[in-house]
């Protein structure tokens, strides 16, 4: 009862002192943002930062809708926030369900094709994503880049005032081999392909020295994946 009544009157002697007029500021000390009083206060959370998109700026492609029918020499970019094509046209954006289109492509991305994973979905690996880049289809071999968006927490401590207020989004990439219905995660090494082509090993690496190729060149790759396949089908 008597931490009750103290409470209370400690209560009612702020209350007074809050509601008297300031008229002399003299009597207070003036305070800083770095002293300890302002950075006791959370920081409120900033919006996040990074990209959602593709690229950093709408870059001239072609849409491809069906086996007959295409647009070309528009902007493109892809929103992976709204898991849409943008297309930037007359100062306008329009979006576009992927799903609508066969593929599009980017002039000057090197080679290969966006396209949504379709039946790839039904595999763990592809269910977080609305957009690969196939770069070779051929009998039972499929080799395509996965792209997916992440949202990366901030790491702000209130308690001592430091690190990243903001979460930042993150487009992250990864390249899979699909082949004979198992999916294999890839990488441009040549212990990785070898080890997926493990029963034309020495076929490969014949191959891959008389043609004077690289084990992480893409390009070159595709054309050990594509000689592989020709291995297969005899």
């Amino acid at each position: 009862m008597k931490n009750l009544l103290l409470i209370l009157s400690i209560l009612l002697l702020f209350s007074s002192v809050s509601a008297q007029e300031i008229t002399n500021t003299s009597e207070f000390v003036p305070l800083s943002f770095s002293s300890n009083f302002f950075t006791t206060i959370p920081k409120l959370k900033t919006p996040p930062k990074g990209s959602v998109y593709l690229n950093e700026n709408y870059t001239k492609g072609m849409i491809i809708v069906n086996d007959t029918s295409y647009i070309k020499d528009v902007k493109l970019n892809f929103n992976f926030y709204t898991d849409k094509i943008e297309v930037y046209q007359n100062d306008t954006i329009y979006n576009i369900d992927p799903y609508l289109v066969k593929w599009f492509t980017l002039n000057g991305s090197n080679f290969g094709m966006y396209t949504t994973p379709g039946p790839l979905k039904k595999y763990n690996e592809f269910k977080d994503c609305n957009l690969v880049k196939l770069y070779y289809k051929e009998n039972n071999t499929v080799l395509l880049e996965k792209y997916y968006l992440k949202l990366l927490k901030s790491n702000y401590n209130t308690a001592v005032d430091a690190g990243e207020t903001s979460d930042t989004y993150v487009v992250y990439s990864k390249l899979y081999l699909v082949k004979d219905n198992n999916v294999y995660k890839f990488s441009k090494r040549k212990s990785s392909i070898l080890n997926i082509f493990a029963d034309q090993k020495d076929s490969l690496k014949t191959f891959v020295k008389d043609n004077n190729l690289k084990y992480n060149k893409l390009s070159d790759i595709i054309k050990i994946i594509a000689y592989y396949d020709s291995l297969s089908t005899k």
